[in-house]
């Protein structure tokens, strides 16, 4: 599979396997977690999620699927920038504008329980990753013990790289909110053309979690700071039905409680597209920034 451009996309898996896991250690390291999987208090006043993670014993996700929003890394590395433009204005343009294929769910907790149920009762808040399907996979197979998907599956994903003279390939996200490859028509993978895989297994993967997957227990001798969902939930927005109705809970509490985020059901795709390889940008920047 994607076999025009094999020096590219060997660079990318170069990139994805060696340079992107030590800089999220770098960034774990140094910026929103301490040593201890204590949190720095900032990443989650950002969120409001200071008001209840702490509290919680147990706690489980919905997955949902693929929505297009925005990802944390705004740089060149994301395949949104070009690497300079003699006014600026390009950069900052794209930096601005730089949307992804990125995963959205729902969260349930306990404050008593050593497991959660995912209803009305124990809903929390719908999110969308700002990291990616492979920042999902990487917290996945890094702090779970039963991850349905590693970031081995994703090695020979394209991020936005060039494809043909005419077209770039990145993933993206089908009009149904699973996870595809597609074509795109820019260089900044925002114009959607045409789906070039339909991703069958990696969806089928994701799928196993879209049942009240279990995300945290405190029987695990483990903060929730050093789980999963408490590192993954360093990294989303708050995603509503306005944005997508892929961000719908199926207790619809989401929709009695809708509030703006950064996911946009208008970007491209099928009819919505676009992963972030986020992390880096702090690392590039300033850690911990």
């Amino acid at each position: 599979m994607c076999s025009k451009r094999p020096g590219i996309w060997r660079l990318s898996r170069f990139l994805i396997h060696a340079v992107l896991p030590l800089l999220i250690r770098l960034n774990e390291t140094y910026g929103w977690n301490n040593n201890d999987g204590e949190s720095d208090t900032d990443k989650y006043y950002q969120s409001g999620l200071n008001y209840w993670l702490g509290d919680m014993t147990a706690m489980s996700v919905v997955y949902h699927g693929c929505v297009w929003g925005y990802t944390d890394d705004y740089g060149e590395d994301a395949g949104c920038m070009e690497a300079e433009s003699e006014d600026g204005t390009t950069d900052w343009y794209r930096m601005a504008n730089c949307r992804r294929a990125q995963v959205a769910y729902s969260v349930y907790g306990s404050e008593s329980s050593k497991s959660a149920s995912c209803d009305s009762k124990t809903f929390l808040d719908t999110y969308a990753t700002k990291t990616g399907l492979y920042g999902w996979a990487y917290y996945l197979e890094n702090y779970d013990g039963n991850a349905p998907i590693t970031t081995d599956d994703l090695a020979d994903l394209p991020y936005c790289e060039e494809y043909d003279d005419y077209h770039y390939m990145s993933i993206g996200c089908s009009s149904t909110g699973t996870f595809t490859i597609d074509l795109f028509s820019d260089e900044d993978c925002l114009t959607y053309n045409s789906t070039y895989d339909d991703l069958a297994d990696i969806n089928s993967a994701l799928s196993t979690m879209s049942s009240c997957y279990s995300a945290y227990s405190s029987s695990s001798g483990y903060t929730v700071y050093n789980s999963f969902i408490g590192k993954i939930l360093g990294y989303s927005d708050s995603c509503s039905p306005v944005d997508s109705q892929i961000c719908q809970d199926a207790n619809g509490m989401k929709s009695k409680n809708t509030q703006y985020s950064s996911v946009s059901n208008t970007g491209a795709s099928s009819t919505a597209s676009p992963t972030g390889l986020s992390f880096v940008n702090q690392v590039k920047y300033g850690v911990g920034s």
